[in-house]
This record gives structure tokens, sequence and C-alpha cells, in this order.
């Protein structure tokens, strides 16, 4: 995210750019006729909430200054609170 720092990449150029009044969100997705490829994605969310959750997150987000931790962070905090008030 802008202005977060771009990593150096040999094979192709990078850009963030910021778009002017838009609000950002953060998924992980997959076509639904691919059996693969939505098990690949909900491994990718699965590993991002426990990232979020033990904070590893945001010591990613600290070092590339990307401003996702709390923000994602905070979504699966929720999520998971909401799962336990089902169950309870």
């Amino acid at each position: 995210m802008f202005p977060g720092q771009v990593p150096q990449c040999s094979n192709a150029s990078l850009q963030f750019l910021p778009i002017d009044g838009a609000n950002f969100w953060y998924c992980v997705g997959a076509r639904k006729d691919d059996r693969d490829a939505r098990a690949a994605a909900d491994l990718l969310r699965d590993e991002i909430g426990r990232m979020a959750l033990d904070n590893s997150l945001t010591a990613i987000d600290l070092r590339w200054n990307t401003r996702i931790g709390e923000a994602a962070a905070t979504i699966f905090a929720y999520q998971r609170a909401r799962i336990i008030k089902i169950f309870s």
C-alpha cells in the first residue's frame, strides 16, 4: 500500500499508486468452480488470520509500512468473536 516500501523485483517493475478518495479492502479470492484454487485461498486466509491474531502480521506491517496489520487483526478478531458467541 502506498506509501509503503516498494520491494525491488528484478523481473518486473512494480508501482503502488494511491487512488484519491478510495477505500481499500483486502481479501483472498479464488474462482468458485476451481476446488483447488478455493482450497488454496482458504489456506492463505487461515494463515493470514493466524498471523493477525498472534501479531506476527504486525511485525511485517511495521517493516514494510503497509498499514494493514491493524485492519486485518480487527477483521479476524471480530470473526472469531462471532464464532465464539454462536457456539456459547
